[in-house]
């Protein structure tokens, strides 16, 4: 089994990716600001569903929890929960992009308002500025990704996640891409250290 905690713990398909979207969403809403038992808790009334997704014969030969645990507590609860079940992780890696590439990529970005293609001033623009290839919608930036929230969710990163570094390699499960390469080398690395 793998776990992917840099980057949907149920996302294998369109479906299971929206239940996935929707609990992160209730999590980042609801769970700002919970306890370590609180935590523990409220990962436990979902431990049902990471069970019920886990026995799904697509994940015979291992998982992927994407975005999943942001911090040491959820960490310590996700472990929890999968020693429950008889399982374990064999890999936490984490693709490391320096904070001002990650902020170039994300105040770049747009999206359009009809379909929701995305695209990027820089790396993917699209043929006409601010209008949709695909529909000829208005492409739009998310409030998401502004300067001034990107900076806002780094020092989050920096004072919730990066701990999480340290963590899995006292477990001996860290593992590290650098995603300043390009796509195709990024997962070539990725699926290098997945086949290990």
């Amino acid at each position: 089994a793998t776990s992917l905690f840099s980057v949907n713990a149920f996302a294998s398909n369109h479906e299971n990716g929206e239940m996935h979207k929707d609990h992160r969403k209730e999590m980042r809403e609801q769970h700002k600001n919970l306890s370590k038992e609180e935590v523990l808790d409220k990962l436990g009334k979902h431990k049902e569903k990471l069970k019920e997704r886990l026995a799904k014969a697509d994940c015979e030969k291992g998982f992927i929890l994407d975005g999943f645990p942001r911090t040491v507590e959820q960490a310590v609860a996700l472990d929890k929960i999968l020693s429950e079940l008889g399982l374990k992780l064999n890999c936490a890696l984490n693709v490391a992009v320096p904070a001002s590439e990650l902020i170039r990529r994300a105040v770049g970005r747009r999206i359009c308002k009809k379909c929701g293609a995305t695209y990027h001033v820089e790396f993917k623009p699209s043929k006409k500025d601010g209008i949709c290839d695909v529909c000829g919608g208005d492409l739009y930036q998310r409030a998401d990704d502004s300067e001034a929230t990107m900076k806002n969710r780094l020092s989050v990163y920096e004072e919730q996640t990066k701990p999480l570094i340290s963590y899995y390699e006292k477990e001996e499960l860290y593992k590290e891409v650098d995603g300043s390469q390009s796509m195709d080398k990024v997962f070539q690395d990725i699926v290098a250290i997945l086949r290990s």
